[in-house]
């Protein structure tokens, strides 16, 4: 991933998508989680301030861990002013249709701000 950030220009990203991560319900599976505090650390150091990472899941659990990871870094923060209500990207991701189409509403979408460096 670092090569992924080191390749783009300065100021690149604009923003970081991350949509409907597998959840891994398994203890020994969680290795495989994508955002991890790890992951979130790579985010936060690549990431200009002021980038905003999205992200959307159809578990709540999964949600739920991904909220607290970010909520706990230092140097990132929920944007609570976000239309939630609306896809994130403008149009629906095949996934969201589908969990639309079999009748489901529950899409948890948030929006975290990489914020400035601490003095």
């Amino acid at each position: 991933l670092s090569i992924l950030f080191n390749s783009l220009p300065k100021g690149e990203p604009s923003s970081v998508s991350i949509l409907h991560p597998d959840p891994n319900f398994k203890k020994r599976m969680k290795k495989r989680d994508l955002v991890t505090k790890p992951f979130v650390d790579l985010l936060s150091y690549h990431l200009d301030p002021g980038t905003l990472v999205y992200t959307q899941s159809d578990v709540l659990q999964v949600d739920h861990e991904i909220h607290t990871i970010f909520t706990n870094h230092p140097l990132f923060e929920e944007m609570k002013n976000i239309k939630k209500d609306l896809p994130l990207l403008g149009i629906p991701t095949d996934r969201e249709q589908a969990i639309l189409d079999e009748g489901k509403s529950n899409i948890y979408r948030r929006c975290y701000r990489r914020t400035f460096e601490l003095i």
